[in-house]
């Protein structure tokens, strides 16, 4: 069907293959079904950026979790927020730690979050992890 018909010849950039509208992707289609006029659509494709939570500084050592924000080139505006892409500031808050503290300030638009490797939050420690807290601190060994 591809060979027969080039569906990504007016393709927009950072959108998937066109589909013929009514049939799916894997559909075969005959000579006969493609003789009268047809639509093609053209999705926007998902991207991801991963979102890395750190407590006290970016560092692998003190990584604690990860999520990701997800968006499309169409999914932006003027004044698109981090948080209107799903981005939770608070994801991994730890209950010793103050609230995340976001360490991006660039744009929020689709070519800077596409060109990112990561957005980090950082929670800083206030008080020392109870036994319970499932945190193993290298400093509490310190003290036995």
């Amino acid at each position: 069907m591809r060979d027969i018909i080039n569906l990504d010849l007016y393709r927009p950039e950072f959108y998937d293959t066109g589909l013929i509208d009514g049939y799916g992707a894997m559909t075969l289609l005959t000579f006969e079904d493609i003789q009268s006029a047809y639509n093609v659509i053209y999705n926007a494709t998902r991207y991801t950026t991963p979102v890395r939570y750190y407590t006290d500084d970016v560092d692998d050592a003190n990584w604690i979790g990860s999520s990701s924000i997800s968006y499309r080139v169409i999914d932006f505006e003027v004044s698109t927020t981090l948080y209107d892409l799903g981005f939770n500031l608070n994801a991994f808050k730890p209950t010793f730690c103050d609230d995340g503290v976001l360490q991006y300030n660039g744009p929020v638009n689709f070519t800077a979050l596409r060109g990112l490797e990561s957005i980090n939050v950082v929670y800083d420690t206030v008080a020392e992890p109870g036994e319970d807290d499932g945190i193993d601190y290298p400093h509490r060994f310190l003290f036995l």
